[in-house]
């Protein structure tokens, strides 16, 4: 192997390693998993909940029944925190909701949204069930929670039981009452 090979061959392996350094030490999901396990963080609840509202509109759970409409749509953006709409599912019962979170978290120090209570350690105490949920159509009338979910890591679901679709023909807003704002910041030792 020439010389100019072994060279393009180390300069890539090095890339590799940084790239994957910065994965494992610097990336958002790594500066989660610190703060979510308090290795190298002081972590705290600053908020018990913080109400996150969402309008869901009619063209989002338009399908045909006993399917399922994939989204991915961000539903809410604060706090280094995105709230994504990953899927709906209507079946005769019930209209299903599935959400999932995305963090961009600073390495030093800030704040996001999870839907538990982070413990040293890496525990999570989880507030979960019908209360967290609150819909209602533009008109504000009341719809009924059914099924709710929550996990793994801060993602949650609910679903609408037997829903009149004459009642969400405009849409409808969901009020989830199960996230809470944490604080961190990096040690320094």
């Amino acid at each position: 192997m020439s010389g100019r090979k072994k060279g393009i061959l180390i300069v890539l392996g090095c890339v590799t390693l940084l790239g994957l350094f910065y994965y494992f030490v610097f990336s958002s999901s790594a500066v989660l998993k610190n703060v979510s396990h308090s290795r190298g963080y002081n972590v705290h609840v600053s908020e018990n909940t913080i109400p996150v509202e969402m309008f869901i509109a009619p063209e989002m759970y338009d399908i045909e029944m006993g399917s399922e409409k994939v989204l991915n749509e961000v539903m809410y953006d604060e706090h280094h925190t995105k709230i994504i709409l990953e899927w709906v599912h209507l079946d005769e019962d019930e209209l299903s909701f599935s959400f999932t979170t995305d963090h961009d978290l600073p390495l030093l120090e800030g704040n996001f949204l999870y839907s538990g209570i982070l413990h040293p350690g890496g525990s999570i105490t989880r507030n979960s069930g019908h209360s967290n949920y609150e819909a209602t159509t533009p008109n504000n009338e009341t719809l009924q929670i059914g099924q709710t979910g929550s996990g793994p890591n801060s993602d949650f679901g609910f679903a609408l039981r037997q829903p009149p679709l004459e009642m969400l023909h405009e849409g409808f807003t969901v009020r989830y009452y199960g996230m809470y704002l944490h604080e961190y910041q990096l040690k320094w030792k």
